[in-house]
């Protein structure tokens, strides 16, 4: 903890240990009956525990660059398309993403319901929260390759992948800007946005498909 504090009636029946870079400020009055032990906090995470760092913002962010990494690798041209989805039609994509982050998870619920449909609602449930987890990833992805040249090769994995890293970037800082709610919304905006980019991609998609078979 940063700072313990134990008030004039505190009562502590057996040892008191903490880890703080500061003594406990123990007012007058105020009891422990067993030994009181201070530790250094750990060096090596976000805290004062594995919990912390788990939480951290700089462990989310590796998580999305690891996660980014490995999307673009396997599929970048559907992780492109997906940004672009989120690029050219922003607009879009966030009003038909209000309308999926509804509609979809309630469809699923309704589907749970049934034999039949429950492994297809358990698929669906995983798609569904693995595009709200790569939100930070497309939106990023969007945001990078916004800012680099358009005359560079924009389908290849290394300009890809420079700028998922800095949309991703950018992103997580802005999620750090101290003001209340500021994180949370730009996560939920995020993931919106995300979700209704991948239906603006899937839809242009198949649109020469059907085009080809009229």
């Amino acid at each position: 903890a940063d700072e313990v504090v134990l008030l004039s009636k505190a009562r502590v029946v057996g040892d008191l240990i903490y880890a703080s870079d500061e003594s406990a400020s123990i007012a007058t009055g105020a009891q422990v009956t067993g030994e009181t032990t201070r530790t250094e906090p750990s060096q090596y995470f976000v805290g004062d525990s594995v919990t912390s760092w788990l939480m951290s913002p700089l462990f989310r962010l590796l998580c999305a660059l690891i996660a980014g990494l490995i999307l673009i690798l396997l599929i970048p041209i559907a992780s492109a398309a997906v940004a672009d989805a989120a690029r050219l039609a922003p607009l879009t994509s966030l009003l038909l993403g209000l309308v999926l982050v509804i509609v979809v998870p309630f469809g699923l619920t309704v589907l749970m319901f049934t034999i039949v449909g429950v492994p297809i609602a358990l698929i669906g449930f995983i798609a569904y929260f693995s595009v709200l987890y790569l939100s930070q990833v497309f939106l990023g992805l969007a945001i990078g390759r916004l800012i680099l040249p358009s005359s560079w090769d924009t389908r290849s994995r290394g300009y890809n992948l420079l700028a998922m890293t800095l949309g991703v970037l950018i992103i997580a800082g802005l999620r750090m800007v101290p003001f209340p709610w500021v994180g949370n919304v730009i996560a939920a905006v995020s993931a919106v946005i995300a979700v209704g980019a991948v239906a603006v991609a899937i839809r242009a998609a198949r649109r020469p498909a059907v085009l080809a078979v009229r």
